[in-house]
């Protein structure tokens, strides 16, 4: 990852702090940092001109960094409009998560290295990040 091109910071709490805006190499993210890194809560949004003349919006993630990587529970939203909900570990999806294609159909995955992926056809309603409800029909 490349360095701090442009930021605006708030004030530090427990070695971090928190920014309006950074913009790395390109990508714009919002949430906390450590040591200029993102590490915390906050959002990265990949700025790419060719997703937003294709879909018209750009690819997000949302959720908790450590080290500048996916760390905790996030939602990855591709530019496509299929997505990913659930957990991460040093960038990589992790345990539980949802994938959603961009035409609605949802799979439960457990991302372990023998799991195996189960197809199904639900919602998922979020209260909070870490408090989650299935719907199946």
């Amino acid at each position: 990852m490349g360095g701090i091109c442009t930021s605006a910071s708030g004030p530090a709490a427990s070695g971090r702090t928190h920014t309006d805006f950074a913009v790395f190499c390109g990508h714009i993210y919002k949430g906390e940092l450590k040591r200029g890194q993102p590490d915390g809560a906050g959002v990265y949004t990949w700025a790419s001109e060719h997703d937003w003349v294709k879909f018209q919006r750009y690819t997000t993630y949302e959720g908790e960094f450590r080290k500048f990587q996916r760390h905790g529970h996030g939602v990855y939203l591709s530019a496509d409009g299929s997505s990913y909900s659930g957990e991460w570990a040093h960038g990589r999806r992790e345990g539980l998560g949802f994938e959603c294609a961009a035409d609605g159909t949802v799979l439960r995955v457990p991302f372990a290295p023998t799991a195996k992926r189960t197809r199904n056809l639900c919602m998922l309603v979020w209260s909070s990040h870490k408090d989650r409800t299935v719907i199946t029909p």
